[in-house]
């Protein structure tokens, strides 16, 4: 096992998980059968509380060459963890509306949205958002809050680097 290894395991919040699990159950719960369960949904506000957490305490475990290094690993993190299942789930996704509703288009252009990270604000658009009914049957509405996530990672090291500065650049260890 190498050092790295020994490092993310000793840093890893292995507490956070059972709480990761409850809330991706009350999500799903709660699409499956939302009378039983009827705040569910706020599973979702409990990944984003997490991430807020888990993400600057994962930062502040590293060290830094500079604040353009900073900025592109996050960045190549996020796309790397992000990308790949997110492709293959709007075309598996695509591929099985294709063969099973005539007329997608609407579902096509919510998944090509989502790969940009802004399927959340065209379905606010065509459809008074997440709580909209077509939402119900729109297999990608649940991009809505990866796109909201997408969204927070676009602006997240650019509001460490500029509004926090000497705190954080210390904490997260910039070389100069």
């Amino acid at each position: 096992m190498s050092l790295r290894n020994v490092l993310n395991k000793k840093n890893y919040r292995y507490e956070l998980d059972g709480i990761r699990s409850i809330a991706i159950i009350a999500v799903f719960i709660y699409h499956l059968f939302p009378n039983i369960l009827t705040g569910g949904y706020l599973g979702v506000d409990i990944f984003f509380t997490l991430s807020g957490f888990v993400i600057p305490y994962s930062l502040s475990q590293k060290v830094f060459e500079n604040k353009k290094k900073f900025v592109l690993d996050f960045y190549k993190n996020r796309f790397k963890r992000l990308a790949p299942t997110l492709i293959i789930y709007v075309i598996v996704i695509s591929i099985m509306i294709s063969l099973f509703i005539e007329s997608g288009g609407y579902y096509y252009q919510t998944g090509i949205f989502s790969l940009f990270g802004i399927a959340n604000l065209y379905l606010l658009k065509i459809n008074s958002g997440y709580w909209g009914d077509d939402s119900l049957v729109n297999p990608f509405t649940n991009t809505w809050s990866l796109s909201v996530e997408e969204q927070f990672y676009l602006v997240f090291p650019l509001i460490i680097i500029f509004s926090i500065k000497k705190k954080i650049e210390n904490k997260l260890e910039f070389k100069t």
